[in-house]
């Protein structure tokens, strides 16, 4: 079952991760309670999956400090806060941690700086759920020591 995280937690050290297990970890990042509730939904239904939900960039960092995601799914928009940034600071705590990012309307100043933070995929809004769904059963911790040498899907544009 997905669970929303909007409140801060307490400033202490973050636990160490748990075990790793059979059942894949991931996290939602979105503004829009709904889209976050559907993809956390249909993320769960597809597999052995467990799926957090937050609802501001600020809300996924907390989350990323203390639990070792096997994916993040984050809208691109949001308020204070926005997919490339996030996917910045998230990789400062957890360098291998695999991103997609999902998206309605960007600009290219947009989309470049997501790109720059190398996303293994940047999907539109609607999300294509098949497609969505076999990224991140393919989704693997890699080193990036060079993000631009990566395989990235780089086919979105508005």
């Amino acid at each position: 079952m997905w669970t929303a995280m909007t409140s801060a937690p307490a400033l202490f050290p973050p636990p160490p991760y748990p075990e790793p297990s059979s059942l894949r970890d991931y996290l939602v990042v979105d503004d829009n309670r709904a889209l976050a509730e559907n993809l956390a939904e249909i993320i769960e239904c597809e597999g052995h999956a467990s799926v957090q939900i937050a609802l501001s960039g600020a809300a996924a960092l907390r989350l990323v400090r203390v639990t070792r995601f096997d994916g993040i799914v984050s809208d691109m928009r949001m308020p204070l806060m926005g997919g490339a940034e996030l996917i910045h600071r998230a990789r400062l705590l957890d360098p291998e941690l695999p991103v997609i990012i999902i998206s309605a309307y960007t600009s290219d100043a947009d989309l470049d700086a997501v790109r720059r933070e190398g996303p293994i995929a940047i999907l539109p809004k609607p999300v294509p759920v098949e497609r969505l769904l076999r990224l991140l059963a393919g989704a693997r911790r890699v080193a990036r020591t060079d993000r631009d040498g990566g395989e990235v899907d780089r086919s979105f544009s508005c």
